[in-house]
Protein backbone atom coordinates (compact mmCIF):
# COMPACT_ATOMS: atom_id res chain seq x y z
CA UNK A 1 0.00 0.00 0.00
CA UNK A 2 0.79 3.24 -0.73
CA UNK A 3 0.48 6.15 1.34
CA UNK A 4 0.49 9.65 -0.70
CA UNK A 5 0.23 12.76 1.82
CA UNK A 6 0.17 16.29 0.69
CA UNK A 7 0.61 18.36 3.31
CA UNK A 8 0.56 22.16 4.02
CA UNK A 9 1.98 24.11 7.26
CA UNK A 10 1.49 27.56 8.28
CA UNK A 11 3.49 29.35 10.98
CA UNK A 12 1.14 31.55 13.40
CA UNK A 13 3.92 33.33 14.81
CA UNK A 14 7.50 32.65 16.56
CA UNK A 15 6.12 29.75 18.86
CA UNK A 16 3.41 27.83 17.15
CA UNK A 17 3.01 26.29 13.66
CA UNK A 18 0.11 24.22 12.41
CA UNK A 19 -0.78 21.92 8.96
CA UNK A 20 -3.38 19.75 7.33
CA UNK A 21 -2.98 17.63 4.56
CA UNK A 22 -4.48 14.11 2.94
CA UNK A 23 -3.71 10.69 2.99
CA UNK A 24 -4.38 9.17 -0.32
CA UNK A 25 -3.78 5.10 0.04
CA UNK A 26 -3.13 3.31 -3.05
CA UNK A 27 -3.70 -0.74 -2.26
CA UNK A 28 -1.72 -1.37 -5.56
CA UNK A 29 -2.24 -5.22 -4.24
CA UNK A 30 -4.21 -6.73 -1.41
CA UNK A 31 -4.07 -10.75 -0.92
CA UNK A 32 -6.25 -12.24 1.87
CA UNK A 33 -5.67 -15.99 1.32
CA UNK A 34 -6.30 -18.56 3.86
CA UNK A 35 -6.47 -22.61 3.53
CA UNK A 36 -10.45 -22.40 2.33
CA UNK A 37 -10.38 -19.26 -0.52
CA UNK A 38 -7.80 -16.67 -2.55
CA UNK A 39 -8.95 -13.60 -2.21
CA UNK A 40 -7.28 -10.96 -4.33
CA UNK A 41 -7.88 -7.21 -5.73
CA UNK A 42 -6.70 -3.29 -5.40
CA UNK A 43 -8.58 -0.24 -4.54
CA UNK A 44 -8.09 3.21 -2.66
CA UNK A 45 -8.89 5.62 0.02
CA UNK A 46 -9.34 8.88 1.57
CA UNK A 47 -8.35 10.44 5.01
CA UNK A 48 -7.12 13.67 6.31
CA UNK A 49 -4.23 15.01 8.96
CA UNK A 50 -4.00 17.62 11.48
CA UNK A 51 -0.43 18.96 13.06
CA UNK A 52 0.30 21.17 15.38
CA UNK A 53 3.89 22.48 16.84
CA UNK A 54 4.94 24.63 19.31
CA UNK A 55 8.42 25.79 20.05
CA UNK A 56 10.46 27.67 22.58
CA UNK A 57 13.67 27.92 23.71
CA UNK A 58 15.24 24.31 24.42
CA UNK A 59 11.63 22.96 24.46
CA UNK A 60 9.89 21.24 21.40
CA UNK A 61 6.12 20.05 21.49
CA UNK A 62 4.28 18.90 18.73
CA UNK A 63 0.91 16.71 18.15
CA UNK A 64 -0.10 14.81 14.57
CA UNK A 65 -3.60 13.51 14.27
CA UNK A 66 -4.18 11.05 10.78
CA UNK A 67 -7.79 9.90 10.59
CA UNK A 68 -9.20 6.71 10.02
CA UNK A 69 -9.82 5.78 6.19
CA UNK A 70 -11.35 3.31 4.48
CA UNK A 71 -9.97 1.52 1.31
CA UNK A 72 -12.27 -0.09 -1.20
CA UNK A 73 -10.73 -3.36 -2.48
CA UNK A 74 -12.07 -4.85 -5.98
CA UNK A 75 -11.26 -7.71 -7.10
CA UNK A 76 -11.92 -11.63 -7.14
CA UNK A 77 -12.61 -14.47 -5.03
CA UNK A 78 -11.71 -18.24 -5.67
CA UNK A 79 -12.81 -20.89 -2.82
CA UNK A 80 -9.70 -23.49 -3.27
CA UNK A 81 -11.80 -26.34 -1.45
CA UNK A 82 -13.65 -28.24 -4.09
CA UNK A 83 -15.23 -30.39 -1.58
CA UNK A 84 -17.30 -27.27 0.03
CA UNK A 85 -18.26 -25.73 -2.90
CA UNK A 86 -19.62 -29.37 -3.98
CA UNK A 87 -21.42 -29.02 -0.78
CA UNK A 88 -22.30 -25.48 -1.84
CA UNK A 89 -20.61 -24.21 1.09
CA UNK A 90 -18.63 -21.68 -0.70
CA UNK A 91 -19.53 -20.39 -4.03
CA UNK A 92 -17.14 -20.89 -7.31
CA UNK A 93 -14.74 -18.15 -8.33
CA UNK A 94 -16.47 -14.48 -8.95
CA UNK A 95 -15.80 -10.92 -8.51
CA UNK A 96 -15.90 -9.58 -4.88
CA UNK A 97 -15.73 -6.35 -2.96
CA UNK A 98 -14.36 -5.15 0.46
CA UNK A 99 -13.89 -2.48 2.35
CA UNK A 100 -10.55 -2.07 4.59
CA UNK A 101 -10.87 -0.20 7.74
CA UNK A 102 -7.26 1.67 8.79
CA UNK A 103 -7.01 3.07 12.00
CA UNK A 104 -7.15 6.56 12.85
CA UNK A 105 -3.44 7.73 15.00
CA UNK A 106 -2.27 10.36 17.33
CA UNK A 107 1.02 11.20 18.29
CA UNK A 108 2.26 13.71 21.30
CA UNK A 109 5.54 14.40 21.50
CA UNK A 110 8.59 16.47 23.23
CA UNK A 111 11.67 17.42 22.56
CA UNK A 112 14.36 18.85 25.02
CA UNK A 113 17.41 20.06 23.68
CA UNK A 114 20.03 19.14 26.55
CA UNK A 115 22.46 21.42 24.90
CA UNK A 116 23.49 22.67 21.47
CA UNK A 117 24.69 18.99 20.57
CA UNK A 118 22.53 16.27 22.32
CA UNK A 119 18.67 16.22 22.37
CA UNK A 120 15.90 13.85 23.95
CA UNK A 121 12.21 13.06 22.68
CA UNK A 122 10.21 11.07 23.79
CA UNK A 123 6.68 10.24 21.85
CA UNK A 124 3.54 8.86 22.86
CA UNK A 125 1.16 7.06 19.65
CA UNK A 126 -2.53 5.45 19.89
CA UNK A 127 -3.82 3.99 17.26
CA UNK A 128 -7.10 3.26 16.79
CA UNK A 129 -6.95 -0.54 15.83
CA UNK A 130 -10.61 -0.72 16.45
CA UNK A 131 -11.62 0.16 13.32
CA UNK A 132 -10.39 -2.87 12.57
CA UNK A 133 -13.22 -4.63 13.46
CA UNK A 134 -13.99 -6.80 10.27
CA UNK A 135 -13.58 -7.90 6.92
CA UNK A 136 -16.48 -8.41 4.84
CA UNK A 137 -16.37 -9.76 1.43
CA UNK A 138 -19.48 -9.38 -1.25
CA UNK A 139 -20.19 -9.92 -4.64
CA UNK A 140 -19.36 -6.81 -6.90
CA UNK A 141 -23.25 -7.24 -7.97
CA UNK A 142 -25.77 -7.65 -5.55
CA UNK A 143 -23.41 -6.86 -2.86
CA UNK A 144 -24.35 -10.52 -1.44
CA UNK A 145 -22.21 -11.52 1.66
CA UNK A 146 -19.68 -13.83 0.67
CA UNK A 147 -17.97 -14.42 3.71
CA UNK A 148 -17.34 -12.44 7.33
CA UNK A 149 -13.50 -12.63 8.87
CA UNK A 150 -14.46 -10.58 12.67
CA UNK A 151 -11.07 -8.67 13.69
CA UNK A 152 -12.12 -6.88 16.53
CA UNK A 153 -9.05 -5.60 17.16
CA UNK A 154 -8.59 -2.99 20.17
CA UNK A 155 -6.85 0.42 20.33
CA UNK A 156 -3.17 -0.04 21.20
CA UNK A 157 -0.39 2.48 22.58
CA UNK A 158 3.08 3.07 21.46
CA UNK A 159 5.90 4.86 23.72
CA UNK A 160 9.65 5.91 21.95
CA UNK A 161 12.58 7.32 23.08
CA UNK A 162 14.98 9.10 20.97
CA UNK A 163 18.45 10.83 21.16
CA UNK A 164 20.22 13.00 18.58
CA UNK A 165 23.83 13.88 19.06
CA UNK A 166 25.53 16.61 16.65
CA UNK A 167 29.05 15.42 16.21
CA UNK A 168 29.71 18.72 14.63
CA UNK A 169 27.65 21.08 12.19
CA UNK A 170 26.88 19.19 9.26
CA UNK A 171 27.01 15.30 11.14
CA UNK A 172 24.18 14.04 13.58
CA UNK A 173 24.22 10.15 15.04
CA UNK A 174 20.31 9.14 16.22
CA UNK A 175 19.42 6.27 18.87
CA UNK A 176 15.78 4.97 19.30
CA UNK A 177 13.92 2.77 21.32
CA UNK A 178 10.33 1.90 21.25
CA UNK A 179 7.69 -0.37 22.57
CA UNK A 180 4.65 -1.23 20.70
CA UNK A 181 1.49 -2.48 21.95
CA UNK A 182 -0.48 -4.87 19.48
CA UNK A 183 -4.22 -4.33 18.52
CA UNK A 184 -4.55 -8.02 18.49
CA UNK A 185 -6.67 -10.24 21.20
CA UNK A 186 -6.19 -14.10 21.87
CA UNK A 187 -10.13 -14.40 20.94
CA UNK A 188 -9.46 -13.52 17.13
CA UNK A 189 -5.76 -14.17 16.92
CA UNK A 190 -5.25 -15.48 12.85
CA UNK A 191 -2.14 -16.99 11.23
CA UNK A 192 -2.73 -14.52 8.43
CA UNK A 193 -1.65 -11.63 10.71
CA UNK A 194 0.53 -13.26 13.62
CA UNK A 195 1.07 -10.08 15.41
CA UNK A 196 2.08 -9.14 18.90
CA UNK A 197 3.87 -6.68 21.37
CA UNK A 198 6.69 -5.59 20.13
CA UNK A 199 10.32 -3.56 21.01
CA UNK A 200 12.23 -1.83 18.18
CA UNK A 201 15.72 -0.42 18.58
CA UNK A 202 17.36 1.34 15.89
CA UNK A 203 20.33 3.40 15.54
CA UNK A 204 20.92 5.97 12.37
CA UNK A 205 22.92 8.84 10.69
CA UNK A 206 22.60 12.32 8.81
CA UNK A 207 25.17 13.70 7.04
CA UNK A 208 25.11 17.07 5.13
CA UNK A 209 25.99 17.27 1.53
CA UNK A 210 26.16 20.99 0.98
CA UNK A 211 23.83 22.83 -1.06
CA UNK A 212 20.92 21.92 1.03
CA UNK A 213 21.49 17.79 0.36
CA UNK A 214 21.42 15.31 2.96
CA UNK A 215 22.09 11.93 3.27
CA UNK A 216 20.50 10.12 6.12
CA UNK A 217 20.79 6.09 6.70
CA UNK A 218 19.50 3.78 9.30
CA UNK A 219 18.92 0.40 10.79
CA UNK A 220 16.22 -0.88 13.03
CA UNK A 221 15.89 -4.39 14.52
CA UNK A 222 12.41 -5.50 15.62
CA UNK A 223 11.75 -8.05 18.49
CA UNK A 224 8.36 -9.34 18.83
CA UNK A 225 7.50 -11.38 21.72
CA UNK A 226 6.32 -14.94 21.66
CA UNK A 227 2.58 -15.45 21.28
CA UNK A 228 1.60 -18.94 22.83
CA UNK A 229 -1.92 -19.48 21.31
CA UNK A 230 -3.71 -22.61 22.34
CA UNK A 231 -6.45 -22.52 19.41
CA UNK A 232 -10.64 -21.84 20.28
CA UNK A 233 -11.91 -25.12 20.44
CA UNK A 234 -15.22 -24.32 18.92
CA UNK A 235 -13.90 -23.99 15.40
CA UNK A 236 -11.90 -27.49 16.51
CA UNK A 237 -11.99 -30.15 13.12
CA UNK A 238 -12.41 -27.56 10.23
CA UNK A 239 -8.81 -27.75 9.67
CA UNK A 240 -8.59 -23.75 8.70
CA UNK A 241 -7.89 -20.37 10.21
CA UNK A 242 -11.39 -19.06 10.96
CA UNK A 243 -10.76 -16.46 13.39
CA UNK A 244 -8.35 -18.79 15.62
CA UNK A 245 -8.80 -22.64 15.27
CA UNK A 246 -6.97 -25.31 16.66
CA UNK A 247 -5.32 -25.42 13.69
CA UNK A 248 -3.11 -22.59 14.44
CA UNK A 249 -2.25 -23.41 17.49
CA UNK A 250 1.23 -23.13 18.76
CA UNK A 251 4.17 -20.41 19.57
CA UNK A 252 4.93 -17.85 17.49
CA UNK A 253 8.29 -15.70 17.44
CA UNK A 254 9.65 -13.83 14.93
CA UNK A 255 12.22 -10.35 14.08
CA UNK A 256 12.75 -8.03 11.76
CA UNK A 257 15.75 -6.70 9.90
CA UNK A 258 15.01 -2.96 8.40
CA UNK A 259 17.51 -0.70 6.54
CA UNK A 260 17.26 2.69 4.99
CA UNK A 261 18.97 5.25 3.26
CA UNK A 262 18.00 8.71 1.65
CA UNK A 263 18.88 11.72 0.00
CA UNK A 264 16.83 14.49 0.67
CA UNK A 265 16.50 18.48 -0.17
CA UNK A 266 15.79 21.40 1.06
CA UNK A 267 15.17 24.18 -0.19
Amino acid sequence: MLDITPTASYRVNELVSVSAGLDYYWAKQAQLDSSLAELQGRGSGLGWNLGLMFRKDVWSLGASYHSAATVGIDGTYTPLDTTLVALGVLTPGQTAKLDLNLPWRLQLGARYAINPQLAVEVDWTRTGWSEFDKIQVKTRTGGTVIFTDTNDWEDADAIRLGLTYDVRPTTQLRLGYSYDQTGQTDAHFSARVPDNDRQLFSIGVSQGLGQGFNLEAGYMYVLNEDRNYAGDTQYAGLGSDVNGSTAVAGTYEGNVNLFAIEINKQF
